[in-house]
């Protein structure tokens, strides 16, 4: 595994991190679209597997820089990313 994550197989991303705080707080982080977008992407998602998910990436939400990289200055207004879940899992570390 990379610092970022691996790709398991083609469509698929597999990110494993520790995060710091309870659980609760965590999943809260992951699951809901408005605290999810003050790190990664909002938007709504089905808590369930095979469950659709709809991230928006907004750089300039995330980023003191808000112009992005020149490879990504196309989705400056934002990019939305439909996908489904295939596993939800958190482990509290042990």
């Amino acid at each position: 595994m990379s610092d970022y994550g691996v790709a398991t197989e083609a469509g698929t991303v597999r990110l494993e991190r520790l995060l710091p705080g309870p659980i609760e707080r965590i999943w809260a982080y992951l699951t809901e679209p408005e605290k999810r977008a003050k790190w990664l992407a909002g938007g709504p998602m089905q808590l369930f597997v095979g469950g659709r998910a709809e991230l928006r990436f907004r750089h300039a939400d995330l980023s003191a820089e808000k112009t992005p990289p020149g490879k990504f200055r196309k989705m400056e207004g934002g990019h939305t990313l439909d996908c489904r879940a295939s596993r939800l899992a958190i482990r509290p570390a042990c």
